[in-house]
């Protein structure tokens, strides 16, 4: 009985590992482009595994997310600003941009995605 037990607790414990998924945010941009669309990047936050990486930018026109011209499409791991026991998470992504260096930065709220 002691066997069946300890089995049962292990393989517990065994299967809750890794069931946790990525959440996958769609960022909308606050200004319409003057060609008519909108810009939206794609951020992954993995919080069990503590990885953070920026997928990529398109341009959009309307709703349909599917239609979208991708202008870029990479993945850049995003190594976090604040403190791991912040109630916020801030990132930075450097680039090139008409031959200058820019800088975009991402500020979340932790709470916003407790389940």
């Amino acid at each position: 009985m002691k066997k069946i037990l300890g089995i049962v607790i292990l393989g517990l414990l065994w299967f809750n590992v890794g069931f946790a998924k990525p959440i996958f945010l769609n960022c909308k941009d606050n200004e319409k482009l003057i060609t008519g669309g909108w810009m939206h990047e794609f951020i992954s936050l993995d919080f069990d595994n503590k990885k953070y990486l920026w997928e990529g930018k398109s341009i959009v026109k309307g709703n349909d997310i599917s239609k979208g011209k991708i202008i870029i499409k990479e993945t850049i791991e995003l190594p976090p600003l604040a403190k791991e026991d912040s109630e916020v998470l801030i990132f930075a992504r450097s680039f090139i941009a008409n031959d200058l260096p820019q800088m975009e930065m991402y500020k979340f709220d932790k709470k916003n995605f407790r389940k």
